[in-house]
């Protein structure tokens, strides 16, 4: 357990959760690339050895759980409650073409940041950000301890097939459609999933969306 008569344990696993990035360009057409950049990092860190990545779903069940309650977020004590030693936060900022995405690693514990980076790009070339953003975390993971333990062990990277960017966007809006699970919102996770297959027909992902 986390707590122990009203005090928070010294110990946690080496278990990560990986926040939606804020907008920080308040364009609400963007919205949607802060949480396909959360997925894609939870996906990479999830083949890292000697660590757990929270399930976006079960993330998504708490956020609307507190949502319904009223009650302000506070990312210390939400990842906390999922029983997560780190939280990977950020925000990313599109102009034009130009995109910048900004990353915290926090530990949750001593709600201490142990890394930020800055990483600036096109909007074309997302997926190296994506990749370049989930490396700056491994890295700094496999050169930390928790308590005894041994560094996370990272395994060698794969390369994996990348969908076209407008395939990409249906998908991740038919995954946030999905997650929110609303009124609704399967029909329209559908129709995105849909729309990603027929731009993008080799695309795996949007078929185990629809599926």
């Amino acid at each position: 357990t986390l707590y122990a008569s009203g005090e928070l344990t010294t110990k946690l696993p080496n278990s990560l959760v990986v926040m939606d990035f804020d907008n920080i360009s308040r364009n609400p057409e963007d919205d949607w690339i802060g949480n396909g950049v959360a997925e894609s990092i939870s996906t990479d860190l999830s083949g890292s050895d000697g660590i757990d990545v929270t399930p976006r779903v079960k993330l998504s069940r708490l956020l609307t759980e507190q949502t319904n309650h009223d009650e302000i977020i506070d990312r210390q004590k939400l990842g906390l409650a999922l029983g997560c030693r780190w939280m990977v936060t950020g925000g990313f900022q599109k102009m034009g073409p130009s995109l910048r995405f900004t990353i915290q690693l926090n530990e949750l514990l001593t709600d201490r940041v142990v890394l930020t980076e800055k990483v600036d790009g096109t909007v074309d070339a997302i997926f190296d950000m994506q990749d370049r953003l989930a490396d700056l975390i491994k890295g700094h993971l496999a050169t930390s301890t928790s308590d005894s333990a041994s560094a996370v062990l990272l395994p060698e990277p794969k390369v994996q097939p990348r969908p076209k960017f407008s395939a990409y966007e249906c998908y991740v809006k038919g995954r946030q459609a999905w997650l929110r699970s609303g009124k609704g919102d399967f029909d329209r996770a559908q129709e995105f999933f849909e729309e990603a297959i027929e731009v993008d027909p080799e695309y795996a992902l949007a078929f185990a969306g629809l599926a």
